[in-house]
């Protein structure tokens, strides 16, 4: 079959899509029968409906009125006040510190001394264990440059 020849329709092809589409019409009509029966029974509860082809958003916003406004306020206003007044009572409490501590000189000295004399020991514990892992490097002598010449010219 070529590529953009349409395909033969005859009669009982769309006989039988015509039918096809009213079976379906029915399948729908009688759905949206039941839905419509239960609306109405929803309806006489109190519920209000919404008429067809309307845009269904969101609820409407509830508004509250002045005196609970009020009520709210108050308290708020009320929870700021305790909130303020517990927020002041401790302030003079953190005025009484304790005095620093200072470090005398014959202490400093003392520290010093101590540390000294760790590091002291330190380096002694060190220093046979540095020249065994030193190795001796050999004296390798440059030739003299002959006078009159500069390191970089005898190169």
């Amino acid at each position: 079959m070529p590529r953009h020849a349409k395909p033969k329709l005859d009669n009982t092809i769309l006989e039988m899509a015509v039918r096809g589409y009213e079976a379906e019409r029915d399948r729908l009509t009688a759905a949206m029968a039941e839905i419509r029966a239960e609306l109405s029974q929803r309806g006489s509860s109190g519920t209000t409906t919404v008429a067809a082809g309307t845009d269904r958003s969101a609820p409407k916003k509830r508004t509250m009125s002045a005196s609970a406004r009020a009520r709210i306020a108050a308290a708020q206003r009320a929870r700021w006040q305790a909130y303020k007044k517990a927020k002041a009572a401790p302030a003079p409490a953190r005025a009484e510190k304790p005095k620093k501590r200072k470090l005398s000189a014959a202490g400093r000295r003392a520290i010093q001394l101590a540390t000294k004399k760790r590091w002291a020991e330190y380096h002694k514990a060190r220093k046979p264990v540095a020249k065994a892992k030193a190795k001796p490097r050999a004296a390798a002598k440059k030739a003299p440059a002959p006078e009159g010449m500069t390191a970089t010219a005898a190169l």
